[in-house]
């Protein structure tokens, strides 16, 4: 497997189930220290839960982007992930 974060412009992922594009969810930026680890974190989560390689990634976009909303480095709130999880996006190259 091979994953690439793009920051803004979201992430791209090489899998056994595919080729994948994630594009980042638009909010107000407040800080992106910690977002990338975040993306990584919420990916090995899902993935060790048992998620496929989409919902993973669904999940690794929504904690990246809950990072995003917060003042400090890598604050995650799990109440952000939850609202932000109907938004996240995936898409099969």
């Amino acid at each position: 497997t091979v994953l690439i974060t793009l920051g803004e412009r979201g992430a791209v992922a090489a899998t056994a189930e595919g080729l994948f594009y994630v594009p980042p969810i638009p909010v107000q930026v407040l800080n992106t220290a910690g977002a990338g680890d975040g993306f990584n974190a919420g990916l090995l989560t899902a993935r060790r839960r048992g998620a496929c390689w989409e919902e993973a990634l669904r999940h690794a976009v929504a904690v990246a982007t809950s990072i995003l909303l917060t003042p400090g480095t890598g604050d995650c709130r799990p109440e952000d992930v939850r609202a932000l999880l109907p938004r996240a996006r995936v898409a099969r190259l």
